[in-house]
């Protein structure tokens, strides 16, 4: 055999070449239902949502016919994996319908889009992509978020809190209890640690077994060859920057001088402070939940991280289109809803 047919050989494998293929046809075939749904001027970005949304959709169908091979013995977490599919489904169905109806929702929807394409953006190289995933991004938020009162989600968070302040001083009032509520953290991890490896089939150390804090000695963190360790303080690096074996080792000490008491008080003070806050959906009466006043927000937000300004006209459109409402929305409901009291919360992005 020739050297270059010897090297030929060896930087083509059939199986990576197959793979390429499978999904380069898979990706045509995607473009050309793209093609047929949407209109010829529809952005890049737009496309580019839609086929990410038909992958999806085909990965959930795929999901949902091996569910065939599931019977009553097959373990739970399959059985919740399956439901996930299943919800994927029935969302990338209705992404891929959402994003029709965003270059089609009217004959203004291409006025839209050109301004969102041609507009000097900050700091984003598809704008149309970015408010696609945003979109996405709201209302999937939006199904995870409880819908209650104002009041009433106030008076629940406090009453949380207050059950975790009496539970600290509970622990407080009782020197054993508190001496073991100190170290819980770091002995549940080790006892899942211990777990994990015996049902795996490792056999365990009778050092491990007699003292299972062994497990995460820090010993177990520092490289076998020192010659090659960076000894530039951590303080003058950016965390990414950092070897893995040294964030293994902050994340190990921080666990191991991290008590219970640390995480309840922490997690006691957050609720207090989020009681206090406006609700990410403040106006959960309305026939929709409060998802119309939730988009608008969202979209807002993200104009004016991309443009520096809310471009409400164009935020109007994109909700109307978003919703299927009857009527589109004008810059003055838009406005209104802008309005309303309660800042839009970081974590709508």
């Amino acid at each position: 055999m020739e050297p270059s047919q010897s090297s030929n050989a060896e930087e083509s494998c059939p199986d990576d070449m197959g793979l390429a293929s499978a999904i380069s046809r898979q990706y045509r075939r995607y473009r050309r239902i793209a093609e047929r749904h949407l209109p010829k001027w529809a952005p890049a970005g737009v496309r580019l949502s839609f086929i990410s949304a038909l992958s999806t959709l085909s990965g959930a169908r795929r999901a949902r016919r091996n569910a065939d091979t599931f019977d009553d013995d097959t373990p739970s977490i399959y059985v919740e994996l399956q439901r996930y599919h299943a919800e994927q489904h029935t969302y990338a169905k209705a992404e891929i319908a959402c994003l029709v109806r965003l270059c089609t929702y009217s004959n203004e929807m291409q006025k839209v889009w050109r301004t969102i394409s041609t507009m000097p953006a900050q700091g984003c190289e598809d704008p149309a992509f970015t408010i696609c995933d945003q979109i996405s991004f709201t209302l999937g938020r939006f199904a995870q978020i409880p819908k209650r009162l104002p009041a009433q989600r106030k008076k629940s968070l406090l009453r949380v809190a207050k059950a975790v302040d009496d539970l600290l001083k509970a622990v407080e009032s009782d020197s054993e209890a508190q001496y073991f509520f100190e170290g819980a953290l770091i002995e549940y991890l080790v006892s899942q640690n211990l777990r994990m490896r015996s049902d795996s089939g490792e056999v365990i150390s009778g050092r491990e077994a007699r003292d299972p804090s062994w497990a995460f000695n820090r010993t177990i963190f520092e490289p076998l060859h020192t010659e090659f360790m960076d000894d530039s303080p951590h303080s003058l690096k950016p965390w990414g920057q950092w070897p893995v074996s040294e964030k293994y080792e902050w994340l190990h000490d921080e666990i191991s001088v991290t008590g219970m008491p640390e995480l309840l008080t922490f997690y006691r003070d957050g609720l207090t402070n989020l009681a206090q806050e406006q609700p990410e959906i403040p106006q959960p009466g309305r026939p929709d939940g409060g998802l119309q006043p939730f988009l608008i927000r969202s979209l807002s937000s993200v104009m004016r991280r991309i443009y520096g300004q809310p471009l409400d006209d164009t935020v109007a459109l994109l909700v109307s289109a978003t919703l299927d409402l009857p009527e589109p929305l004008t810059r003055d409901t838009i406005r209104q809803y802008l309005k309303i009291p309660g800042k839009i919360s970081s974590r709508n992005r």
